[in-house]
C-alpha cells in the first residue's frame, strides 16, 4: 500500500464530496486496497475496512493522530495525541481480504436453549442501512444468519435481549476496531468518559482540510509561474513548498 499524493486526494474528494459518510468510507477502502474488487472490500467487516484505512492514513500522512475534543462536564479543551499503530494492532491479521466464517453461538435462557450463527456486520451492511434509515437494532438482525431456539427455527427479529447481548459481544470481540472507544479523564475537573472515534470520518475531515489548500497552492504557482494543474501536481510536495517559499506564500 502506498500513500496518497496530491492528484490522489484531489480525485478522491472530488469522488467522496457528495456521498454519504458510510459511502465515502467504502471509498477511502478501495483507494487502500485498489487491487481488490469493489465488491469483495465492502464484504470486509467494519473494523478490518477501518483498518485498512488507518494504514492508508498513516502513509498518507503519518501514524500520528492530533485531535481535540472537550469535557462533556466542564467544556475544557482537551488536546488528543493518538497513534494509528496502536489501533491497527487490535486488528486481526487478515492477508487474504477475505471476510472471517460465522461464530455459532449456544447458551441458555428463560425462553430456552438458543444456537445463533452469526457474521461480522460489514461496511455494506452499515452503507445499505444507513441509506434507508435502518437502526443498531436492525444491523445485529441482518447479521444473525441462522437461529434456534430449543432447536427449532426462528426469526432474528424474535431472539430475546439476552440473546442480542450475546451476539454484541461476540461481534466487538471478533471485530475489536469496529466500535472504537476512547477512554478520556479531564485534567480540570477529573471527570472520566468514553469518546467513539470514527477513523473514516476522522481521515475524511483531514482530507477536506487539505484539499483546498492543494487548490490553493496550484492557484499561486499558476498565477506565477503560467503552469498548468498538472505540471503543479506533478511535483511533490517539498518542491511545490520550496516554489511557495520563493513566492513569499
Amino acid at each position: 500500500m502506498r500513500g496518497l499524493d496530491a492528484p490522489d486526494l484531489l480525485e478522491l474528494h472530488a469522488r467522496g464530496r457528495g456521498l454519504p459518510p458510510a459511502r465515502r468510507a467504502l471509498l477511502l477502502l478501495e483507494a487502500a486496497v485498489p487491487e481488490a474488487p469493489a465488491d469483495r472490500l465492502a464484504d470486509l467487516p467494519v473494523g478490518r475496512r477501518d483498518e485498512r484505512i488507518l494504514e492508508l492514513r498513516a502513509r498518507t500522512l503519518g501514524p500520528a493522530i492530533q485531535s481535540e475534543t472537550r469535557c462533556p462536564r466542564c467544556d475544557e479543551r482537551l488536546e488528543l495525541d493518538l497513534d494509528s499503530q496502536e489501533f491497527q494492532a487490535a486488528a486481526p491479521d487478515d492477508p487474504a481480504l477475505a471476510p472471517p466464517p460465522p461464530v455459532t453461538l449456544s447458551f441458555s435462557t428463560d425462553e430456552g436453549d438458543w444456537e445463533l450463527v452469526v457474521r461480522l456486520p460489514s461496511g455494506r451492511d452499515v452503507a445499505e442501512l444507513a441509506e434507508r434509515g435502518g437502526t443498531a437494532t436492525e444491523l445485529l438482525e441482518r447479521c444473525v444468519v441462522d437461529a434456534r431456539s430449543d432447536g427449532e427455527a426462528v426469526a432474528s427479529a424474535g431472539i430475546p435481549a439476552e440473546a442480542r447481548q450475546a451476539v454484541e459481544e461476540a461481534i466487538v470481540a471478533a471485530d475489536p476496531l469496529a466500535d472504537l472507544q476512547l477512554a478520556l479523564t479531564c485534567p480540570e475537573c477529573g471527570h472520566s468518559w468514553s469518546s467513539p472515534f470514527d477513523p473514516p470520518a476522522f481521515f475524511w475531515g483531514e482530507i477536506e482540510e487539505r484539499v483546498p489548500r492543494i487548490l490553493q497552492e496550484v492557484h499561486l504557482l499558476a498565477s506565477s509561474y503560467g503552469w498548468s494543474e498538472d505540471d503543479i501536481l506533478g511535483l511533490d510536495a517539498w518542491r511545490r513548498g520550496q516554489y511557495l517559499q520563493f513566492l513569499g506564500a
